[in-house]
């Protein structure tokens, strides 16, 4: 996520190029709010759980809220170069199988694209991550 280019100015009659650079950059501000998630995993089976960030002080916390796992505090929740990652880990709800599960996205916006690493009573597998932020409810005045 990079921009690069070129632009030109006239000063006092004269012309000059000057090269332009800059990078996306995503803070934890731009992450914090309820994110609903679509989750499919490798072999097929999809879910929709809740991810709620908070930020103290520019340090991610959150919860997981799903059908399957059921809810979870958000572990190790770190934006780093753009790139957000969290780890959720217990017993799942619906079985009482053991479970951790780290999730790497790319929030733009109010989207999020990623990927989940996932160890179920010690199989492992991987799944597709995809999500829309819930727009903040507008205050009245």
């Amino acid at each position: 996520d990079k921009l690069t280019g070129s632009g030109e100015i006239s000063l006092n009659g004269n012309q000059s190029k000057l090269p332009i650079s800059g990078k996306r950059s995503t803070s934890a501000a731009d992450v914090v709010g309820e994110w609903n998630l679509n989750i499919e995993t490798s072999d097929g089976e999809s879910f929709s759980p809740t991810v709620t960030f908070k930020a103290n002080r520019g340090r991610l916390s959150g919860t997981y809220t799903g059908p399957i796992a059921g809810n979870h505090e958000l572990k190790d929740v770190t934006l780093k170069e753009n790139v957000l990652k969290f780890t959720i880990s217990g017993e799942a709800d619906s079985d009482g199988s053991t479970f951790t599960a780290v999730f790497t996205g790319t929030p733009r916006g109010s989207n999020l694209k990623g990927s989940s690493q996932l160890e179920i009573n010690g199989a492992e597998g991987t799944a597709a991550i995809s999500g829309t932020r819930k727009a903040p409810e507008k205050k009245s005045r």
